[in-house]
């Protein structure tokens, strides 16, 4: 199931939910830090 451990992050806005697993989004979040706010790919 998407790889989840024992400590996940449920992030959402509205009607919309993701689960994520707790290190991946750590991970994800450094490198998105890393690479500035520049290079975020935000779509409204």
């Amino acid at each position: 199931m998407g790889n989840l451990t024992k400590e996940v992050a449920l992030l959402g806005l509205g009607e919309h939910f993701e689960l994520w697993n707790r290190e991946t989004l750590e991970a994800r979040e450094q490198e998105a830090a890393a690479a500035g706010f520049e290079a975020a790919d935000f779509t409204f």
